[in-house]
């Protein structure tokens, strides 16, 4: 069985199961094989199978771990997305010095999208952004934030999370040998972490390997007070094709990730999405290439947190 399951995924071929598990990866990447297996009807093993195969035929990238900007420091989130595609080193260039971009969604027709984390000194320069870049244009921009509340980790949080970056899936045991603290406080810690959105933890797919289901993304700008109404409705109206939640804490924009088998589902989709009320505006994309770039975490955790891990870890919290 494990050998047809990886001769199939090595052909590009996902079924229904494989789509389930990225499903529940893509929200929680921490997932136990057993916990994935009980709720989609599979055994621990035939989990595993299919991980390791989609991780081998290059469906998912790698697992990652997310921190909430607000965490690390940021006050405000920009979605820029732009055409022309030949002026990219250009664009990303003038970006980086409003600070960091940490995705880039290249997609079809010429168009990117830029994740932008930026801290109030540099919102005046955002203005100036469409002059910088030309010939490339700004399409649409969306600013998010700032941040209601501010998350703030500790220094066992920071630990468990350096623990976290090199092996997302790491088991909770593990972590706990490592820094001397029980298991169940790091279950615990994590929990609290995940329940706050200060840490996420997803996987990265990479568009061209899903053969047979087409990966697309719609962000959509919002008006104040409708995030919940509108991420419900979009959840149970569209649960089929669902893939992604935001990662982060309730802005002014949503960006959710869904896979379809063909673009007039994702052009459904879309429509569905921009009857809602409190939509402003809402944008499709078809990515071909995603680019994430995490060094800003590793900084973080390096820069930041090594100054309190100085100090002699709790054995309890």
């Amino acid at each position: 069985m494990a050998y047809i399951i990886q001769k199939a995924l090595h052909k590009g071929v996902l079924d229904h199961f494989d789509i389930q598990i990225l499903q529940i990866l893509t929200n929680d990447a921490r997932r136990s094989y057993r916990g994935i297996g009980i709720e989609i009807g599979l055994t621990s093993n035939s989990v595993k199978t299919r991980i390791l195969a989609m991780v081998s035929a290059g469906v998912i990238q790698k697992f990652l771990v997310i921190i909430s900007p607000n965490v690390l420091g940021y006050k405000k989130e920009c979605l820029i997305i732009v055409r022309n595609r030949r002026q990219k080193k250009n664009v990303l260039n003038s970006l980086k010095l409003l600070g960091d971009v940490v995705l880039e969604v290249q997609s079809l027709g010429g168009i990117s999208a830029f994740r932008l984390l930026i801290t109030n000194d540099s919102e005046d320069k955002i203005r100036f952004l469409a002059e910088a870049i030309k010939p490339a244009v700004v399409e649409t921009m969306f600013m998010s934030g700032p941040p209601k509340s501010i998350t703030h980790l500790s220094k066992s949080d920071l630990a468990i999370v350096r623990c976290l970056v090199t092996d997302p899936r790491i088991e909770s045991s593990d972590i706990a040998h490592k820094l001397g603290i029980s298991t169940r406080t790091v279950t615990r810690r994590l929990h609290k972490m995940q329940d706050t959105h200060a840490v996420k933890f997803g996987v990265l797919l990479d568009p061209a390997s899903l053969r047979g289901y087409i990966l697309f993304a719609v962000t959509v700008n919002i008006r104040d007070g409708s995030y919940q109404r509108i991420l419900a409705n979009i959840y149970s109206d569209l649960h089929e094709y669902f893939l992604l939640l935001p990662p982060t804490l309730p802005q002014r924009t949503i960006t959710v990730l869904f896979l379809t088998k063909d673009v007039f589902t994702a052009d459904m989709i879309l429509e569905k999405i921009e009857s809602y009320d409190g939509v402003k505006q809402a944008e499709l994309f078809l990515p071909t290439k995603i680019i994430l770039d995490q060094l800003y975490q590793l900084k973080y955790i390096q820069e930041v947190g090594l100054k309190k891990l100085s100090q002699t870890l709790p054995t309890k919290i």
